[in-house]
């Protein structure tokens, strides 16, 4: 009887013309979508390259499964492909992994995992966790593959106290071998006390990311793997800048830093996705004028100090501040105790010890011009400043 027969939820059975019951199976089909996570959290389509192969213990092979539209060869087990949403027709109950070989630019690749394929559907509880990213079954069966956002978080430090505040002020670029920062997000606070560069914290072009440290760590959000270079163009008042460093990163991590001669430091925490920029203190010198024979401080040296760089030039004491008290029987210079201009400063001793602070790494020459009555002037004599520590004669 034609139509006694109940109906059924997969394939289609019916009575054909000749009174045969004729069942017909549908054939199986996985649909992977691949999905991305943005810096707003949005959920967008995206495209990404994949492998499937039948997992450990499947012993069945990919033979006769199409994969967009291809038909695989006998005795294939694994097979790579590229898309949005691609169907895997065909696929025969067992075992599979999937491995996301290549993620879009800025995102991160979800690592391998297995799912289980019965009666010609995804069982859903049966997609192993993932390190990165999330996999899941939606509601229509679909295998969804989302990955998330690169971060990449860059910190300013005094090398002296890594664990310590961020040090506010200096102006950083970044730059990187074929990179574009156009999809590039930046967040953090800039200092308040600050000049703040264009965007509020930052400056993006294309080519080129700048930005003045702040009170937090800057946030750097899709950046595609790859080697970047990082410059300290300008140090925070009283810092030596950590003038040029390399990195790498790989699937969003942090794997390789290069520094130049430098001062400084960079260190990268266990995430591989924080950078502590470290920069040193400049010099601080104490400087006393004091008799050989009794070690008390003669009062009325003239003294003059100057410096020259690593690079040649000449130091400047723009920045550098200048603490002791003159005896107030010698005729003071300008400024107090002290004469400064950009490349030299003079000043007469006191009866206590002359402090300066914010010296730059280099090479000091000190000339005693004026010795007082009964004393005779000191030959010129240098010392090296250098990441805070003196050294020389």
């Amino acid at each position: 009887v034609k139509d006694s027969v109940t109906a059924v939820t997969n394939g289609k059975v019916e009575v054909d013309e000749d009174g045969h019951i004729v069942v017909t199976d549908n054939i199986s089909v996985i649909t992977i979508d691949k999905k991305t996570v943005d810096a707003d959290s949005k959920t967008a389509p995206a495209s990404a390259e994949f492998e499937l192969s039948t997992a450990e213990g499947n012993t069945k092979t990919l033979e006769g499964v199409q994969v967009g539209g291809k038909t695989l060869e006998e005795g294939t087990t694994s097979v790579t492909f590229t898309g949005e949403s691609t169907k895997l027709t065909g696929l025969k109950d067992g075992k599979y992994t999937l491995t996301e070989k290549t993620a879009p630019e800025g995102y991160l690749v979800v690592s391998s995992f297995t799912f289980e394929v019965k009666n010609g559907e995804v069982v859903k509880d049966s997609v192993t966790a993932v390190t990165n990213g999330k996999v899941e079954v939606d509601e229509d069966g679909h295998i969804v593959v989302t990955d998330n956002i690169s971060t990449i978080s860059i910190s300013k430090k005094d090398a002296s106290n890594q664990t310590g505040e961020e040090v506010a002020g200096a102006t950083l670029e970044l730059t990187g071998e074929n990179v574009k920062f156009d999809k590039v997000s930046v967040s953090g606070k800039a200092n308040e006390n600050a000049d703040k560069l264009a965007n509020g914290e930052y400056n993006k072009t294309s080519d080129k990311l700048t930005w003045k440290s702040g009170d937090t760590a800057i946030e750097i959000k899709g950046l595609s793997d790859g080697v970047y270079t990082l410059k300290e163009t300008n140090a925070p008042e009283g810092y030596s800048a950590i003038t040029e460093f390399a990195f790498k990163i790989e699937n969003g991590v942090v794997t390789e830093t290069k520094l130049n001669d430098t001062t400084g430091n960079v260190v990268v925490d266990e995430t591989g996705k924080l950078l502590k920029v470290l920069d040193t203190l400049n010099g601080t010198v104490n400087i006393s004028k004091e008799s050989f024979a009794d070690s008390s401080a003669v009062v009325g040296a003239t003294m003059v100090l100057t410096g020259v760089k690593e690079d040649g030039t000449a130091v400047s004491f723009d920045k550098v501040s200048v603490s002791g008290t003159e005896n107030k029987d010698v005729a003071k210079l300008t400024n107090g105790e002290y004469n400064k201009t950009s490349e030299k400063l003079t000043w007469k001793t006191g009866d206590s010890l002359v402090t300066l602070k914010n010296l730059e790494n280099g090479t000091y020459t000190l000339e005693e011009t004026a010795a007082p009555n009964g004393f005779v002037t000191v030959s010129t004599f240098k010392f090296v400043v250098k990441e805070i520590y003196i050294n020389g004669n």
